[in-house]
């Protein structure tokens, strides 16, 4: 449970063994940058091998994927349960801020997705990367809409392509189809050929694969609700 006063924010990193590299690196980021952005902004930091309760810790992660309202992913190191975690959050359209070592490559899937580069060995990176968390955390709190992520673009993007009326449509959902931070209702960002490109088949097949994940976690975030 979070603190009296203080939201809860799920981390999900790379954790690594007890006094390995990995463990030194997530510990260093979660005490120095990740736990004070979030203390600043209102919100409890904790990680998955620091849930205090009794369980399934699987079933843990995932009640917390679902419902915490905030998440911050470390990508560092392209930990496979980190992406498995990520994908449960992005079919919650739920507020998350991404970040990894400074150098790394991200993943062409969430490439799209602004995310905070961070050198964990230069102080100056590291308050840097600290200041932008605090900032990304209080930007998805103020405008809960501009949460974006490759689950919810295809989402919308199907919805639109099975609409009768696409321009209503696209002024259901202009912020999967107009750059972060613009103006939405503007006429030059009401065309999906341009911003999208043709959809092409394997494209088709992609959007079919993340719709159905989607369906499935919203089908899991509804029955948990109840």
């Amino acid at each position: 449970m979070a603190e009296p006063g203080l939201k809860l924010c799920f981390v999900i990193a790379p954790i690594g063994e007890p006094n390995s590299d990995v463990r030194k690196r997530s510990d260093q980021v979660f005490t120095h940058v990740i736990e004070p952005a979030a203390e600043a902004c209102g919100y409890r930091a904790q990680r998955p091998h620091e849930i205090p309760d009794p369980g399934i810790i699987t079933r843990q992660i995932i009640d917390r994927l679902i419902n915490d309202p905030m998440v911050v992913a470390d990508l560092t190191g392209h930990n496979a349960n980190v992406f498995y975690e990520l994908a449960i959050r992005h079919a919650t359209r739920k507020p998350l801020v991404q970040m990894i070592e400074e150098g790394e490559q991200i993943p062409f899937d969430v490439s799209a997705v602004r995310t905070i580069k961070i050198n964990h060995r230069d102080l100056d990176s590291a308050a840097a990367a600290r200041r932008e968390l605090e900032r990304h955390i209080r930007s998805a709190e103020n405008d809960p809409l501009q949460v974006d992520n490759p689950i919810t673009s295809a989402i919308d993007l199907k919805r639109l392509q099975e609409s009768g009326e696409p321009q209503q449509a696209l002024m259901r959902c202009p912020r999967t189809l107009s750059r972060p931070g613009k103006a939405s209702n503007s006429k030059r960002d009401l065309g999906p050929r341009r911003l999208l490109g043709p959809v092409s088949d394997g494209v088709e097949r992609v959007l079919h694969l993340h719709l159905t994940l989607a369906t499935a976690m919203q089908g899991l975030v509804a029955s948990r609700s109840c």
